[in-house]
């Protein structure tokens, strides 16, 4: 998650802070790296690649344990739902 945070803010301090950096081939390979490391986190954090199924259950319980407690406090009167 650090980073996809890092990857666009490297882009963001070369684009706006280009007068410090003077070297226009070091600037392209630190926008080419920034861009490729910030896809390959997107798509390992899309892809759980580093999760296993335990940690994903530990990250579940929480998550569908707030969404029950909110269902139950919530004013439905339509059957079919309150029957969900």
């Amino acid at each position: 998650m650090a980073g996809l945070m890092a990857a666009p803010m490297v882009l963001i301090e070369v684009v706006l802070m280009s007068a410090m950096y003077k070297d226009k081939k070091l600037n392209a390979v630190i926008v080419a790296v920034s861009i490729l490391i910030g896809v390959i986190f997107f798509l390992g954090i899309r892809q759980q690649t580093a999760i296993s199924d335990e940690q994903f259950l530990k990250s579940m319980i929480p998550h569908h344990s707030g969404a029950i407690l909110m269902c139950r406090e919530a004013n439905i009167t339509d059957p079919e739902i309150k029957t969900l």
